[in-house]
């Protein structure tokens, strides 16, 4: 009751649905059977974006602040992606069987989020720039494989725990995998998640506002793969 804020919460039968339309493209070049480069452009046009926001709404002569998803204004996603793989076939043995990949992707909207403004409802939230680089082994007995993946800060949602941004710190982390073929049809294989035991953090509007601090830990896995 006033003075006191009033909300409410519920549906919205009126969602209009939502729509993208997309292009892409993209060049290729195979510089031998197995290692290529390529460059791909993309743009999405997003119409009717559905959020979960806040608007007033009158009821019994009273205003509430209504929860709900709602049709947001239109936006641009645009950004490019360059990727690149290559085995060293052409070196002496056992270098002949290893190889690296890696690919890196920059990404835009035409909505970018403003930690300034306490107004802004709509953001194209989960954007950011990533990367992934891959060195690999594999021949007919071993299988291994080191992975580093690393994803830039994002908004994860704009009306988060207090109805305020939830942005999400930069990440990286590294990940090992192996296998050893004791027979055609039985394997060893073992993987480590998250080597270097990376944290995962959210802030709100500022990095100063933490928000959470997640320990996920190093995960190990080992076991043995047969095929009958």
């Amino acid at each position: 009751r006033p003075p006191n804020s009033n909300t409410v919460s519920g549906g919205n039968p009126y969602l209009k649905p939502f729509l993208a339309w997309n292009a892409d493209a993209s060049v290729d070049y195979y510089f031998s059977r197995t290692s290529y480069a390529s460059l791909t452009g993309f743009y999405k046009k997003l119409q009717n974006f559905i959020i979960s926001g806040q608007q007033p709404e009158e009821y019994f002569g009273l205003t509430f602040i209504a929860n709900r998803p709602y049709n947001a204004q239109n936006g641009d996603v645009y950004g490019l992606e360059a990727a690149v793989q290559t085995t060293f076939d052409f070196l002496p043995a056992p270098f002949d069987k290893m190889g690296v990949s890696a690919n890196y992707t920059k990404v835009e909207s035409s909505i970018s989020f403003d930690p300034s403004l306490s107004n802004q409802t709509f953001n194209v939230e989960g954007l950011s720039d990533t990367a992934n680089l891959v060195l690999f082994y594999e021949d007919d007995t071993f299988q291994l494989r080191g992975a580093y993946n690393w994803r830039a800060p994002f908004l994860r949602q704009t009306f988060g725990p207090q109805s305020q941004p939830e942005n999400i710190f930069g990440y990286d982390q590294i990940d090992l995998s192996g296998s050893i073929r004791i027979t055609p049809q039985v394997s060893v294989f073992g993987e480590v998640l998250n080597l270097t035991n990376e944290r995962f953090k959210s802030y709100s509007r500022y990095e100063e506002r933490l928000i959470t601090v997640s320990d996920q830990g190093r995960r190990i896995t080992l076991g043995l793969r047969a095929n009958f």
